[in-house]
């Protein structure tokens, strides 16, 4: 009987460091090719003066007040803004060209045109849905190390083994 309890506690204890650990993505080639085809490079229409005019919003829509909104182009740093209290941002002094934007997570390529130039399919400004760190609780043992995972995973045996005791009296 000592031993089924020992056996049902240790169960319990890798089932709860199962739902701890980040399980590793298996990536097929046609994930891969599916992936790189994924990437879309926006068009945004400048405004006069090569102003580029956006906001910054949460993974619920709340706009993000305060955020550093980084442009750059071919590795250098072009521009910075930070967005005001409903997550509004202005850069000037841009030119038409490909940029990549930074903030709050969310990285992004953009075709920026000069004022008049825009397709018609271009925007009036840009969008940016800052990505959330919280990922099913996975980021627990990045942040808090192995040390986390062992103490969760031995809470989790004593209250396997305290259920069993239970349900065997």
């Amino acid at each position: 009987m000592n031993i089924a309890r020992l056996f049902r506690g240790a169960a319990a204890a890798l089932a709860t460091c199962g739902l701890l650990v980040p399980s590793p993505r298996v990536s097929t080639a046609t994930d891969a090719a599916s992936t790189r085809q994924a990437v879309v490079v926006s068009d945004v229409a400048l405004q006069d003066a090569g102003v580029l005019h956006g906001q910054v919003v949460n993974g619920q829509g709340a706009p993000m007040r305060g955020v550093s909104v980084v442009i750059e182009t071919r590795g250098q740093v072009v521009a910075t803004a930070a967005t005001d209290e409903q997550g509004f941002f202005r850069a000037a002094g841009l030119r038409g060209g490909t940029y990549v934007v930074r903030s709050g997570g969310y990285v992004g390529g953009h075709r920026l045109w000069a004022t008049h130039t825009a397709p018609p399919s271009a925007t009036r400004g840009l969008l940016v849905v800052a990505s959330s760190d919280a990922t099913n609780g996975q980021r627990l043992v990045d942040t808090y190390g192995v040390g986390a995972l062992a103490v969760l995973g031995g809470i989790g045996a004593i209250v396997a083994v305290a259920v069993s005791d239970h349900d065997a009296s």
